[in-house]
């Protein structure tokens, strides 16, 4: 994971005016395993999106953790696909939060993060997931086998 540019990968990189902080929260140096697993905004998506696909929660403490998790939370078959599919989904969310926030001097909210999730993945789980009679409502409620 150290191709990733977080602040602590270009900084090893020797890179020069880069700010070490987390662009999302601002409290920790940004490395991948922080940004998307330590970071109190991520750790609130994270239960969040436990919460919307009634899971149990989980902590990860590597990113490698997170890409695998859906292997532990007792889904199978298309549920569990789909589950992956958001874990997906929700980093590249907060990556490009981050990215908003960094670049551009966004304010991150997590109400956005959340809603760019869910409208997103309901566009690919319908387009994706041979799920084209899902209803936007029965998604926003997670019922989608």
């Amino acid at each position: 994971m150290s191709k990733i540019p977080t602040s602590d990968a270009l900084r090893r990189r020797n890179m020069v005016g880069v700010e070490a902080i987390c662009s999302i929260c601002g409290e920790d140096n940004e490395s991948v395993e922080y940004l998307f697993t330590s970071c109190w905004v991520a750790m609130l998506v994270w239960n969040h999106i436990c919460s919307w696909t009634r899971v149990q929660c989980f902590f990860a403490f590597s990113f490698r953790d997170l890409i695998e998790v859906h292997e532990h939370v007792g889904l199978k078959g298309k549920a569990k696909k789909v589950f992956q599919g958001i874990i997906f989904l929700s980093c590249w969310v907060i990556w490009r939060a981050r990215n908003k926030s960094k670049f551009e001097g966004k304010k991150v909210k997590i109400e956005e993060i959340i809603s760019d999730i869910k409208s997103i993945g309901f566009l690919w789980v319908r387009s994706r997931a041979k799920l084209s009679n899902l209803s936007w409502p029965d998604w926003c409620k997670y019922e989608i086998v």
